[in-house]
């Protein structure tokens, strides 16, 4: 009885197991997010703190503005927009 459980379990158990598992894990590349980043510089290439940079998403026509750090950098998280 336990030898017919165990062939079983390595003919259908895992490979279902595996196959579920991976449709879950796939579900989670859906989420639309990410992070934007970049650098504001002026003509010179000199770094342009407290600069404030709007990032705008142009499908949902929705606005987002973040201010730059001491060395000109910027960032956005968990967001799906462009920045202009």
């Amino acid at each position: 009885m336990r030898r017919y459980h165990k062939a079983w379990w390595n003919i259908f158990g895992m490979p279902t197991l595996l196959l579920t598992l991976g449709l879950f894990y796939g579900m989670n590349a859906q989420i639309n997010t990410g992070i934007i980043l970049g650098t504001v510089t002026d003509p010179t290439g000199a770094v342009v703190p407290n600069a404030e940079v709007t990032l705008i998403h142009l499908e949902r026509r929705t606005s987002v503005k973040v201010v730059t750090d001491a060395t000109g950098a910027y960032h956005r998280y968990g967001s799906a927009t462009r920045a202009v």
